[in-house]
């Protein structure tokens, strides 16, 4: 699955398209607002970089993209759905953050309650088709959120760039609740979600 997810959600072009595929972008702005240390000041700058752009906003079409090409099932997209509501007002929605979205993205996998509706089975809508419009229009303007102030101290280095997201929500193995876990092994940006443990607690 890993292959076909880049192949339709993760288009590579000659040119750059616009938009940008919500998948890319949202990976790219993650990789960008990389937190240069925990400092109340580093992790300020990461909540400008992250809640004053558009990945909370493209975020869930990268969803609907695995969704469209059934990689992701109806009840996949409930659960993260919630996973990414969670995680964004932790992040967006105090002061200051005390800890970088990759580790709240962690956190709120584990406390967002498993869904028990939704589908559990996937079908490809749209085979080998990699438009970008067959889920998303856009409507803001796609990028990072702009630092500005005193935060500007504090954004990453060159070395922190390289750090890779794990919040994706890429490719897909589903448990016996139904609901599709991401295996540590399924893409370089993603990494073993908590939800598979908090459903097999449940199941």
């Amino acid at each position: 699955k890993g292959d076909y997810e880049y192949a339709v959600c993760h288009p590579l072009a000659d040119t750059a398209p616009k938009p940008v595929p919500p998948c890319i972008e949202i990976e790219t702005i993650e990789i960008l607002c990389t937190p240069n240390g925990t400092s109340p000041l580093a992790l300020k700058a990461h909540q400008i970089c992250m809640c004053g752009g558009s990945f909370f906003a493209e975020w869930p079409y990268c969803l609907e993209c695995l969704f469209v090409h059934g990689l992701r099932s109806q009840r996949d997209v409930f659960f993260y759905r919630d996973v990414i509501a969670t995680a964004s007002n932790a992040l967006c929605g105090v002061p200051t953050p005390t800890a970088e979205f990759k580790s709240i993205f962690e956190s709120a996998q584990g406390i967002v309650p498993v869904p028990t509706t939704g589908d559990t089975i996937s079908s490809d809508q749209a085979v080998g088709q990699t438009a970008v419009s067959l889920y998303y229009t856009a409507t803001v303007s796609q990028g990072p959120g702009r630092i500005t102030g005193e935060a500007t101290a504090a954004t990453a280095t060159a070395t922190g760039l390289l750090l890779a997201p794990s919040s994706l929500p890429g490719n897909t193995d589903t448990d016996d609740s139904g609901l599709s876990t991401i295996p540590s092994t399924s893409t370089p940006f993603v990494s073993t979600t908590a939800a598979s443990t908090q459903a097999a607690a449940t199941s």
